[in-house]
């Protein structure tokens, strides 16, 4: 081979070995959707330790020996347990499910990277010869050929779950494709030793793995499918509940006003009554006559008055709900700043309204006393944050683990996904939710608080 030759046949046989780091970076963040921080600094490491790799394997060990093919692979996967320990240190999660993870997905982008080799071969033929100066480039670019279609099958199925699920694919899930890619790929001809009869089988061949290759994306399609029709229904059933609320809400406005106006009517004769409860100097009754009115005043207001009308509407029918309760629910402060969307407003108070209420609904809170038996629902604001505090008596302390309520209750598959869904809808507006728990002489206070940064 020519020197020119040589040369491309050299930068060809790196490619593969630069770009295959960064594409685990790119599977485990993308395409499995876990939290790595720091990400671009990753991805450059990832580069470094492929160019390095990359170096060692084409100028160091190959020199077209097979004695030295041991040594290469030794020096790939040495590379690559770097990335991995470098993506779990920095990937959110418990710390050994961050590492199987890593190296999980390393593993599957290995085996993948085989069935595509094994599809070209099968497609040209395995046993077409070529003559000793073309065989070395020959196989040089197909290496950077099937790296290529990797990047590109990873990238779509990582647009295709952006579009329909972001949540990061369970460590079960990432295993069952290891344990699928694995099996299929150590059945393919690549690992014969010599191609015999690969030309009779070649169609049956190629079609078993362009099969099962589809099967490994439709395995994808369809978790991403079923996050999003559950999105969807939860969604759905958030934007009834809002209708529901906003018919009660404006039901009780109408009959409200009816109240307002009956007041204005009266006020004339109310005013002459105190008048004449101060001229005589019966204070008494002059006090008990405006505490009656202020009571009446107050009955005829169904607004929380936090300056998000979605907000108000939510807050006035979990009032009466904790009103059904035996309890109060007292709301301070206003909502500013942070434009929430209704869906997400209501996803956050509704839910933590409903744990509230819930939890002053306990039988063992049957006797608290009227005073105690409050709901506080307080906004706070300072120059970079908004503040969402709710407070409120429980019986029991709640368990609490990995920053999460456990659900207490016998049906765990359709309870104790309030809270995640109030964190999830937090998350958009990069806020972070909280519990604490304090014992009272009557049992316990639970605090939710919800902080929000302000965009300045």
């Amino acid at each position: 081979m020519s020197y020119g030759m040589n040369i491309l046949n050299y930068i060809l046989t790196m490619i593969p070995y630069i770009f295959f780091p960064p594409l685990i970076v790119f599977f485990t963040s993308e395409v499995l959707r876990h939290e790595i921080r720091h990400r671009k600094a990753v991805y450059i490491s990832s580069f470094v330790v492929g160019i390095f790799v990359s170096v060692i394997h084409t100028f160091v060990l190959v020199n077209f020996s097979n004695s030295k093919i041991t040594s290469s692979l030794t020096v790939r996967k040495f590379g690559d347990l770097i990335i991995v320990i470098i993506i779990s240190i920095f990937m959110t999660g418990k710390g050994w499910k961050r590492f199987l993870t890593a190296f999980l997905g390393r593993d599957i982008l290995v085996y993948v990277l085989t069935i595509l080799s094994a599809i070209g071969y099968l497609i040209t033929g395995a046993d077409v010869s070529l003559d000793n100066a073309q065989k070395p480039l020959s196989i040089a670019a197909l290496g950077v050929l099937w790296i290529t279609i990797e990047y590109l099958m990873f990238f779509f199925i990582a647009k295709m779950r952006r579009k329909k699920d972001n949540t990061p694919v369970p460590l079960i899930v990432t295993f069952t494709l290891f344990t699928i890619v694995t099996l299929l790929a150590n059945l393919l001809p690549i690992y014969w030793d010599v191609p015999n009869g690969l030309t009779e089988n070649r169609a049956l061949y190629l079609t078993f793995i362009l099969l099962s290759l589809g099967f490994v994306v439709v395995l994808f399609y369809i978790t991403s499918s079923r996050k999003e029709r559950k999105d969807l229904m939860e969604l759905n059933q958030v934007k009834e509940d809002l209708i529901q609320a906003e018919a009660k809400y404006f039901e009780a406005a109408a009959g409200m006003d009816s109240k307002i106006r009956a007041l204005k009517h009266d006020m004339k004769n109310n005013v002459s009554v105190l008048s004449l409860l101060l001229k005589n100097g019966e204070y008494d009754k002059m006090k008990d006559y405006l505490e009656e009115m202020g009571a009446a005043i107050e009955t005829a207001d169904v607004s929380a008055h936090t300056g998000n009308t979605i907000a108000d509407v939510i807050i006035s029918e979990k009032r009466e709900k904790a009103k059904e309760a035996g309890a109060v629910l007292k709301v301070s402060g206003s909502i500013s700043d942070i434009e929430f969307s209704p869906v997400d407003t209501c996803k956050i108070l509704a839910n933590i309204l409903d744990n509230a209420i819930e939890a002053v609904s306990d039988e063992k809170l049957t006797d608290l006393d009227e005073s105690l038996k409050v709901i506080n629902l307080d906004f706070r604001h300072t120059n970079n944050f908004l503040m969402m505090s709710l407070r409120n008596p429980c019986a029991n302390k709640p368990a609490i683990k990995n920053d999460t309520l456990v659900t207490t209750k016998r049906d765990t598959k359709n309870h104790g996904f309030g809270l995640k869904n109030v964190r999830e809808a937090a998350a958009v507006y990069s806020g972070e939710l909280s519990f604490e728990c304090k014992e009272k002489p009557y049992g316990y206070e639970f605090a939710t608080e919800l902080l929000f940064p302000i965009n300045a």
